[in-house]
């Protein structure tokens, strides 16, 4: 409901309930619970909130909470920009849930572990990393987790230049995603199909691979990946040489729409290609 005091007020009230019953795992999740309110708006507080819940979940010998309060943390570092530190946590986290049997998650956890690694411009590492999660999500039968590493390793792919396998790659991903049901990295996949023909100078083919991805997330109400969408058909328009004045009202729109919305990178890349048009 976005009442974040209440929640908190809650939270801590519980948290004393626990302790004072000796309830020490429920105590140790409702502090992992806090940590994941307050999140957002006071990291050293989460931070606080997670660690006296793992030290909880250790003293008392749950796996599983253990798992769970590490993958937080580990997101936590991984939005303050230290990868490596993300990267420790989510290995100590993917050691818990081989330990627990989890083979799902445990491979779910490589992609994280392996994005880690290609923020910190380990590429080839990261790529090695990412094929070992095929074959492991391949042994399982889980094409969701398959096709979420097919994609990663396109886009390293597309990073060093070999645009000819991040489209293979990008369309193995594609496929994947459908086989799924999963309309939203579909949508995730085709765009990136748009990229690798503009970059190719196939103008017209990636006008229509960002329009149908425009249309599958405006269809799932994506509103930030549509505007993403929209924002490449402006670059593309741009480049194809289409009146600014046009091309600059839609992009401004867009601004706007990332600025509400939170994502700090399309909004600068929208503003960036503002100043092209100006």
């Amino acid at each position: 409901l976005g009442e974040q005091q209440k929640a908190i007020d809650a939270c801590q009230e519980a948290e004393q309930i626990y302790s004072a019953a000796g309830d020490r795992g429920a105590e140790a999740d409702t502090l992992r619970l806090l940590g994941d309110v307050v999140a957002d708006s006071d990291v050293a507080e989460a931070m606080r909130s997670y660690r006296q819940a793992l030290t909880i979940q250790r003293e008392i010998g749950h796996l599983s909470g253990q798992a769970i309060v590490l993958n937080q943390i580990a997101i936590q570092y991984s939005n303050r920009g230290d990868h490596a530190a993300a990267a420790n946590f989510f290995e100590q986290a993917l050691a818990v849930f081989r330990r627990l049997g989890d083979q799902v998650t445990a491979t779910g956890m490589m992609i994280n572990i392996s994005a880690e690694l290609s923020s910190q411009g380990h590429l080839d590492q990261a790529r090695k990393l990412y094929l070992d999660t095929i074959q492991a999500a391949i042994a399982l039968g889980n094409k969701d987790i398959q096709g979420l590493a097919t994609y990663d390793v396109a886009l390293i792919d597309q990073l060093q230049g070999d645009l000819d396998k991040a489209q293979m790659k990008f369309q193995q991903a594609s496929k994947l995603f459908e086989a799924v049901e999963d309309k939203n990295q579909v949508s995730t996949a085709i765009n990136s199909l748009g990229e690798i023909a503009m970059a190719k100078g196939d103008f017209a083919a990636a006008q229509q691979f960002y329009e149908t991805a425009l249309g599958i997330r405006q269809s799932t109400q994506q509103r930030v990946p549509a505007a993403e969408s929209q924002l490449d058909l402006a670059l593309l328009s741009f480049e194809k040489g289409d009146p600014p004045v046009q091309v600059e009202n839609s992009v401004r729109q867009l601004v706007e729409v990332f600025h509400s919305g939170k994502s700090v990178n399309d909004e600068a890349t929208a503003e960036a290609l503002l100043a092209r048009i100006s």
